[in-house]
C-alpha cells in the first residue's frame, strides 16, 4: 500500500523560502513530504480552487486526508514529520506560543 505524503506548496522565488525548504527536505529522510515549487509546477496536484496568487502569499500544506492548512498551521504539519523539529509542534499546542508564532509569521510575511 502506498502511503500518502503531505504536500508543501512553497514560493520558489523567495530566497529564504528556498533555503528553508532545502533544509527541511534534507531532514525528510523518510521522504514523507512532497515539496512543490509553485513557480515551476502547475499545482494540479492541489484539488482546490486556490489561486496561484494566494498560494504565493502564504505557505500552504495539504495533509494526507486532503485538508489544507496555511501559515503557522502549515509549519506545524511540516514539523510533526521532521526529526528534531517535531518538538516545535508540541510548543504550538500551547496557546501563548501559537499566538506568538502567528504574530511572528504575519510580520515576516510583510518583509520577505
Amino acid at each position: 500500500m502506498i502511503k500518502r505524503k503531505i504536500k508543501v506548496f512553497y514560493d520558489g522565488g523567495c530566497r529564504v523560502c528556498n533555503k528553508e525548504i532545502k533544509f527541511y527536505s534534507m531532514l525528510d529522510k523518510k521522504n514523507k513530504i512532497e515539496w512543490i515549487n509553485i513557480l515551476t509546477n502547475n499545482c494540479n496536484t492541489l484539488k482546490s480552487n486556490i489561486s496561484k496568487k494566494r498560494l504565493l502569499e502564504i505557505l500552504h500544506v495539504q495533509k494526507t486526508n486532503g485538508e489544507i492548512v496555511t501559515g503557522v498551521n502549515a509549519f506545524d504539519t511540516i514539523w510533526r514529520e521532521l526529526k528534531y523539529f517535531n518538538i516545535l509542534s508540541y510548543f504550538l499546542k500551547i496557546r501563548f506560543f501559537r499566538l506568538i508564532a502567528k504574530i511572528f509569521y504575519k510580520v515576516w510575511l510583510n518583509f520577505r
